[in-house]
């Protein structure tokens, strides 16, 4: 605690490290889910439609504590991996268009996090894999992952204002490659 200038009270500061990681699922729950059948029987059919290749898209809306996160952990906890993905929006890094899908993608792929070089080495191994054509264009997975890497001539040829689309383009084809042909993504 210090004391600063127009406060009477001292102030306690904080020192914000790096982040840890994902928060922890909390898709465990001890008390049973009742009273909104119509609503799980409703989005269940969402989910099953989306897996059976019809493509959907299902928005759960309500006020704070209305039960929303259960409902869906009810009706998608039967999912399991790599039928869904689960993306998480943070209040920090809203400026890039990947921030959300960062460890989402890395999760794909099976990067975790480490230092920079592991991670580095473990998308290239990855890339390597499952679509060695993909390897030049390598840096663009960085940028949507925040993996560092070194830069190659064929990404340094992308013009500025088309580097975002090459991005998107990249993401595309390798989670396609990787993921099977239906998936749910929870945001």
């Amino acid at each position: 605690p210090f004391a600063v200038k127009g406060k009477s009270d001292l102030v306690h500061a904080v020192a914000l490290g790096a982040e840890l990681g994902d928060r922890e699922d909390s898709l465990r729950r001890e008390l049973p889910f009742f009273g909104r059948e119509a609503d799980v029987a409703g989005l269940a059919e969402v989910v099953e439609d989306g897996l059976a290749g019809q493509g959907a898209v299902a928005l759960v809306v309500g006020e704070a504590g209305m039960g929303k996160t259960r409902l869906v952990e009810e009706v998608t906890g039967a999912l399991g991996d790599p039928s869904m993905l689960v993306v998480r929006a943070e209040p920090y890094g809203v400026d890039d268009p990947y921030r959300a899908f960062r460890d989402t993608i890395r999760g794909v792929l099976g990067v975790e996090r480490a230092e920079q070089d592991a991670m580095t080495a473990r998308l290239l191994e990855t890339i390597s894999d499952v679509g060695p054509h993909l390897l030049p264009l390598a840096p663009l997975l960085g940028d949507a992952t925040h993996i560092d890497m070194p830069s190659t001539p064929e990404v340094d040829a992308i013009a500025p204002e088309f580097r975002r689309n090459r991005v998107a383009d990249v993401v595309i084809e390798v989670l396609d490659l990787v993921l099977p042909d239906s998936v749910v993504v929870l945001i």
